[in-house]
């Protein structure tokens, strides 16, 4: 059985291509692309946390800020000590 390439998952079960119909292509592959990166950087990093931190204080950070604090976070991990203050620095630099 094939799987979607957009989100990976078997074709049967994929809802890529309704969800493209209402909001378009480009969107789809930006949300499947947050979730890949928001799981694998959750692996050894509180993001959902720290993003929940901000919730309470009803701030939301738009996806591509989500997007690019994650791709940071891959890249400068071995550098960051206080995982806190880095988020909070990156997201107020984006």
């Amino acid at each position: 059985m094939a799987n979607c390439l957009i989100c990976k998952a078997p074709k049967v079960l994929c809802t890529c291509a309704d969800e493209a119909e209402i909001v378009g292509w480009d969107e789809v592959r930006k949300k499947c692309h947050l979730e890949d990166i928001m799981s694998e950087v959750y692996k050894d990093f509180p993001i959902y946390k720290f993003l929940g931190k901000l919730a309470k204080n009803k701030i939301k950070l738009p996806e591509e800020v989500i997007v690019t604090i994650c791709e940071s976070y891959l890249k400068n991990k071995s550098g960051i000590i206080n995982k806190w203050a880095w988020f909070m620095r990156t997201a107020k630099e984006c």
